[in-house]
């Protein structure tokens, strides 16, 4: 079993992505396969919720990795030369359909940046 605080972080890190998709808990837990009430103790840390982490990939394209990294249970690489190739490396691990969506994604937020 997982430590409270790791399942405590994988919960807020749950909900900001169904908060990012602009989901209910309900709505969520739909996609993912579970009980809605179940959906809500990950999202409380009450339970592990490892079990979905495939599911999650499947319908978002989120990866265990990126989960964890969302939640701050991977330190956050600051040196910019390192941030581009593991995004690279990422982007290249990607099929064809999901580059193209987070290219556009990636191509949008750069435009807001440089307003």
């Amino acid at each position: 079993m997982k430590n409270k605080e790791e399942l405590k972080k994988l919960g807020e890190a749950l909900r900001k992505i169904r908060k990012l998709y602009k989901l209910t808990q309900e709505e969520m837990a739909l996609r993912l396969g579970v009980n809605p009430r179940t959906y809500q103790r990950y999202e409380k840390g009450e339970v592990s919720p490892y079990s979905i982490f495939p599911k999650l990939e499947e319908e978002f394209g989120i990866t265990e990795y990126e989960l964890k990294k969302i939640a701050g249970l991977y330190p956050v690489e600051e040196d910019p030369d390192k941030i581009e190739q593991e995004f690279l490396s990422l982007l290249k691990a990607l099929p064809k359909d999901k580059k193209v969506k987070v290219l556009k994604m990636f191509k949008e937020q750069l435009e807001l940046i440089a307003v």
